[in-house]
C-alpha cells in the first residue's frame, strides 16, 4: 500500500480540484456549522436510539454560508479558519458548484467504515464503489474523507450517494440523509479543538500506482544464458 502523499490538507485538495476541474469562474458554497458528539455516537444502542428518536430526525441548518469563486479559493489569502464565528464550530466546503448557469456537484463523501474493515478493505471498497474514479482519500483523525476528481450532474450525484450507501459498511446512512435533505455533501476544512482536533490530511491518491511484479529470485551459482 502506498504511503501518505506528504502533508496535503483538505484545503490543498480543494485547490487542486478547482484547478484540475477548471472551476476558477464557478461559484462554490462554504458553510459554517456546529460540531459535537453526534446522535449516533451519543446513543449507540438500539434502545437508546428508540428512546431519542425525535432528536435523531433533527436537521440543523448552517449557521453561515458563503459563495466564493474558484479564483478566491485559489488565492493565497483564502483561509477558512478566519470565517469561524464562535466555539464548537467548523467550516466545510459543500459539493454544490454553480457553473455556466447550472449546478453541478463535486464528488465528495464522508466515510465511516465498519470497525472490522481494514484500511486495505477501505481502499478496495472505494475503488469498487467509484468504478476507479481518480481522487484523494484523507484521514480525519477518526475516519476518512473522499474527494473524487470529477464534476457530477444532479442525477450522477444521486447515483454517487446511492453507490456508497449500498455496501452498508462504508458510511453512516445519517450522512446520506443530511446530504439529501440539504441538497449537497459537505466536508470539513478546519479543526475544532474539542471535537474535531485533527486537520484532514491526504493518506492516498487514486489511482494507486501498481507495483511491478517481482521476478523469480536468482541464485548466485545460476549460469548466465
Amino acid at each position: 500500500m502506498t504511503a501518505a502523499t506528504g502533508s496535503q490538507t483538505s484545503i490543498d485538495v480543494l485547490r487542486a480540484l478547482v484547478s484540475r476541474l477548471q472551476l476558477q469562474s464557478a461559484r462554490l458554497l462554504l458553510i459554517e456549522h456546529t460540531v459535537g458528539v453526534n446522535w449516533r455516537v451519543m446513543h449507540p444502542s438500539t434502545e437508546g436510539k428508540l428512546a431519542h428518536l425525535s432528536e435523531g430526525l433533527v436537521q440543523h441548518s448552517p449557521i453561515n454560508t458563503w459563495e466564493l469563486s474558484g479564483s478566491e479559493v485559489l488565492a493565497d489569502e483564502f483561509s477558512p479558519a478566519q470565517l469561524i464565528s464562535g466555539p464548537h464550530r467548523a467550516i466545510s466546503v459543500t459539493s454544490k458548484v454553480q457553473l455556466d448557469g447550472s449546478f453541478r456537484h463535486m464528488a465528495m463523501m464522508n466515510l465511516h467504515p465498519d470497525d472490522r474493515a481494514s484500511y486495505e478493505d477501505l481502499v478496495l471498497m472505494l475503488e469498487t464503489v467509484t468504478g476507479g474514479m481518480p481522487g484523494y482519500l484523507l484521514e480525519t483523525g477518526r475516519y476518512y474523507h473522499f474527494y473524487g476528481d470529477a464534476l457530477l450532474t444532479q442525477r450522477e450525484w444521486l447515483r454517487f450517494l446511492a453507490q456508497f450507501l449500498m455496501p452498508t459498511i462504508l458510511l453512516s446512512p445519517r450522512y446520506i440523509g443530511h446530504c439529501l435533505n440539504r441538497g449537497f455533501s459537505a466536508l470539513r476544512l478546519t479543526v475544532e479543538p474539542d471535537y474535531k482536533p485533527t486537520m484532514p490530511i491526504v493518506r492516498e491518491k487514486f489511482p494507486i500506482p501498481k507495483r511491478p511484479l517481482a521476478g523469480p529470485e536468482r541464485r548466485d551459482d545460476e549460469p548466465d544464458e
